[in-house]
């Protein structure tokens, strides 16, 4: 089914972009602490937390998606 390939599709990107967000956030984090940086420290762990949601939001949507199969069999 096509949808149901899209969907599983956006779920993995969710998570994978969620996850590079979280990197990108700690690495923003590291450097803002060793320069002093404040501002870049706290950009860093917002994408951090911002990254995290979205990759929950994708394994919620698996679990969606795995429950809607199980039920429709």
């Amino acid at each position: 089914n096509h949808n149901e390939a899209k969907d599983k599709l956006d779920a993995m990107n969710d998570k994978t972009k969620g996850k590079f967000d979280q990197m990108k956030g700690n690495v923003k984090e590291e450097i803002g602490k060793m320069t002093n940086n404040n501002k870049l420290q706290a950009e860093g762990i917002v994408d951090q937390v911002m990254g995290k949601a979205q990759e929950i939001s994708g394994e919620i949507k698996e679990t969606i998606l795995d429950a809607k199969k199980k039920i429709t069999k």
